[in-house]
């Protein structure tokens, strides 16, 4: 599979079942309240593994990201890097996926 450049839309979703089926071209946000608490999509890199970013601090030490959804695009800050798996380095900028 090949890097992607972009998703295809972004879903707002309630049931977090539907995560058990994430689509490649998709990125997924936590619609359950008024801030969401994750983004969830496919790695862009092609290794297929899903991605999961908190975007609220919940009581664990670990990053989180801020996310910006307007007009049906999702922009993400700061970078995304996937340490172990496939080691991926991007950034998502309306839906675009920008390699570092």
């Amino acid at each position: 599979m090949e890097r992607r450049t972009r998703f295809d839309r972004v879903l707002l979703i309630e049931d977090l079942d539907l995560l058990e089926r994430k689509d490649p071209g998709v990125l997924y946000i936590d619609g359950r309240g008024k801030e969401p608490l994750f983004v969830a999509f496919i790695c862009p890199c092609g290794c297929e593994l899903p991605c999961t970013l908190p975007t609220r601090q919940t009581g664990a030490a670990h990053p989180v990201w801020q996310v910006v959804y307007k007009d049906g695009k999702i922009t993400i800050d700061p970078s995304i890097r996937r340490q172990g798996a496939c080691n991926a380095h991007f950034w998502i900028k309306e839906n675009k996926v920008e390699w570092c």
